[in-house]
């Protein structure tokens, strides 16, 4: 009988760079549903100023990560008033994505 290491968790949020968790990334996918190729999942941190384009992907913080809206939201994108998830005003240039 082989040894298995088996734990249950609470409260752990599935993480892309944390292999030696509980969590195994299995496939991303967009949207729609559609596959997503692991090198096409680029996320950076976020940073107001930068110009953003439509598809972008930032990681906050706490852990979010944001796509930035297609036009004519995409512009909104590196305001600070539309900060992911900060701002009153953040849906209008971001879709949350975890």
């Amino acid at each position: 009988m082989g040894s298995e290491v088996v734990w249950w968790t609470q409260g752990d949020r599935p993480q892309r760079d944390n292999e030696s968790g509980p969590w195994t990334l299995v496939r991303l996918i967009d949207n729609d549903n559609n596959p997503i190729k692991p090198n096409n999942f680029k996320v950076t941190r976020y940073r107001a100023g930068v110009k953003y384009s439509a598809g972008d992907r930032v990681r906050m913080p706490n852990g979010n990560v944001y796509r930035c809206r297609d036009w004519p939201a995409t512009p909104w994108c590196e305001l600070e008033g539309y900060a992911p998830g900060k701002t009153q005003h953040w849906r209008d240039a971001w879709s949350r994505v975890n």
